[in-house]
């Protein structure tokens, strides 16, 4: 049987802007090859219902860093970062999804005015069953 996958709470997803190149960052872990991502966040209750870009950071796979307006000058500096830093948008498909919760409320709600047109011309199952016989 197929599961419909219901979520709650906030989930963020990570998406490297294009047109900037990985490069090697100092961190804890020693050098880490990271790429400036925006940090993309849905708030879901059953279906998700609100989708912004919450930040930008430095990614490294599912984990990031999160940057702080000298550590941006220190990378544009270098030429890690451009300057000005380009934005990201949000792709028909992510605000499509990160809206489905109140896309569904709206479909119901039309379904519910308008999908029972033509029904006052139905007779009730019971009374078709009776007039077959």
């Amino acid at each position: 049987m197929a599961r419909i996958p219901l979520w709650f709470g906030k989930s963020e997803s990570l998406n490297c802007l294009e047109g900037i190149d990985k490069f090697e960052i100092s961190a804890a872990e020693g050098q880490v090859e990271v790429c400036y991502a925006a940090k993309v966040v849905n708030q879901s209750i059953f279906l998700p219902y609100r989708v912004y870009i919450d930040d930008y950071v430095l990614a490294q796979g599912d984990s990031y860093y999160n940057l702080k307006p000298q550590s941006i000058r220190y990378y544009q500096s270098k030429g890690d970062l451009p300057n000005p830093l380009p934005k990201y948008s949000l792709n028909g498909m992510q605000i499509v999804w990160g809206n489905s919760l109140w896309i569904a409320i709206i479909l119901f709600i039309v379904y519910c005015v308008f999908g029972n047109e033509g029904d006052e011309n139905k007779k009730p199952l019971e009374e078709e069953f009776n007039e077959e016989k």
